[in-house]
């Protein structure tokens, strides 16, 4: 294929010093280009086949400023694997950087997968940059309104109670139960608990997305973006939690057999398991 399209490689073996793998790349002008780890040619053992060795390589989710044992590490490692917070840099992702009005709705707007194009409403959002579609989508679908000056703001840093309402939404757009709810009164600064994010923060709370420190909220300091990270992380574990099958007395039915397929194929096609009399069906791709 042609470099644009990527390059297949086949590991040999990992030591503590780097992966040894036999690399096929294009050959001739198109020379193999990799990202976030360096590498060393080995031996070319013929045209677009060689042996390499990667060295300083990072783990997908990992990143240098994200020492592992920090209490981010995991969160981080979570929300990068499953596509839903990029890192600042190449190899760095700025955990104790402030988390913007534009980076959270773009986050949102990925969780949606939502393709369609929505009329911008801001003036303060010009065309053209990351943000631009996740802001029209997130006006358009009630996620965010706005300030009272009419514009969106969108290299303001986030608020935790507008990433509260900003989650809670989201959660009530793609139709989940919000019904659950904390009293905040047990945080001692719940008197700074903004009128409109109230009900979106005893949700939070309900849900455990917000926990609190040390006895308090802080509903109005600045979100950072490792804060980010964990309050994303219990989040879309929560929407993606498997659904609790309704009881009706009955045994549950076997899995049905997949038509024109062999035995072992059906069962590698359908799994339907059982774990605390939750019932989770799982697909595989043949």
């Amino acid at each position: 294929r042609p470099a644009g399209y990527g390059h297949t490689v086949i590991v040999l073996g990992t030591d503590a010093n780097g992966i040894t793998v036999l690399h096929c790349n294009w050959f001739g002008t198109n020379l193999v280009s990799v990202d976030y780890f360096t590498w060393e040619q080995m031996t070319n053992l013929s045209s677009g086949i060689s042996l390499y060795h990667y060295k300083n390589y990072l783990a997908a989710g990992e990143y240098t400023d994200v020492p592992k044992g920090t209490w981010y590490h995991s969160y981080v490692q979570y929300v990068s694997q499953m596509g839903l917070m990029n890192g600042t840099g190449a190899t760095t992702f700025g955990p104790g950087a402030p988390m913007t009005r534009s980076m959270v709705v773009t986050v949102l707007y990925r969780m949606s997968q939502d393709a369609g194009e929505y009329p911008m409403s801001f003036a303060d959002v010009p065309t053209g940059r990351f943000y631009t579609a996740a802001v029209g989508w997130a006006a358009a679908k009630g996620i965010t309104t706005g300030y009272t000056d009419g514009l969106f703001h969108p290299d303001d840093t986030i608020t935790r109670a507008q990433l509260a309402l900003f989650l809670y939404r989201f959660a009530q757009l793609q139709g989940y139960d919000t019904s659950a709810s904390a009293d905040l009164q047990q945080f001692t600064d719940a008197a700074q608990i903004p009128r409109y994010a109230a009900a979106a923060l005893q949700w939070a709370a309900g849900e455990e997305i917000f926990q609190g420190s040390g006895g308090m909220l802080r509903p109005v300091n600045s979100a950072s973006r490792c804060e980010v990270a964990k309050v994303l992380t219990v989040f879309h574990r929560l929407l993606n939690q498997p659904v609790q099958a309704a009881a009706c007395g009955a045994e549950p039915a076997p899995a049905p057999a997949a038509e024109g397929l062999p035995a072992l194929q059906q069962e590698l096609a359908l799994l339907l398991c059982e774990e605390n009399g939750v019932w989770s069906v799982y697909l595989k791709e043949l």
